[in-house]
């Protein structure tokens, strides 16, 4: 969830120092249209700056956590991580299907905590900017994954190319 919660402060932040340099200092809406409690803005923030999406995707890590846990080659280790599977996947569907709401919530909470009226109106009016939603649908485009997912395919280069190099060695007679 920390995690979660930096994400989005760095790309916020990175968005809100990027539309400063260019001139932009808030959205041309910001006067009249976002209004209500604090409590009323965080959830439409929640709603509109595409947070349920990182939720999912935050949720969607415990899956690939759970898959890789079933995953085991070595056969001891696969027997043994199959009746901890075994156990934990019916709980995980089951917490699954209110999690996301739950966080959520908490988030809602956390933004009318740590937010101002007044800086939640700007953030609801910059998530509903068009730049805003430019922004986020380039968060999900397949140019963006491709870059969020480099690091992990050189480090897999790395282990590939290693192990290939450990296999054609020759073992060292003492």
């Amino acid at each position: 969830m920390k995690n979660l919660i930096i994400l989005f402060f760095a790309t916020v932040t990175s968005f809100s120092l990027n539309a400063q340099t260019a001139g932009v200092t808030k959205p041309a809406s910001h006067d009249k249209v976002a209004s209500g409690s604090s409590a009323d803005l965080a959830k439409q923030f929640v709603e509109l700056g595409g947070i349920r999406k990182e939720i999912d995707l935050a949720i969607n890590g415990g899956d690939a956590f759970l898959k890789k846990l079933a995953s085991e080659k070595d056969p001891k280790i696969a027997a043994e991580n199959k009746k901890v599977y075994d156990i934990v996947e019916p709980k995980w569907q089951e917490q699954k299907k209110s999690l996301a709401g739950k966080l959520e919530a908490e988030l809602q909470k956390d933004f009318a905590r740590n937010f101002s009226e007044t800086e939640l109106k700007y953030l609801v009016d910059l998530a509903k900017s068009a730049v805003f939603k430019k922004y986020r649908s380039f968060l999900e485009s397949d140019t963006y994954a491709k870059v969020y997912g480099t690091p992990i395919d050189v480090v897999r280069g790395l282990v590939a190319d290693t192990k290939k190099e450990l296999s054609n060695q020759t073992p060292v007679k003492k």
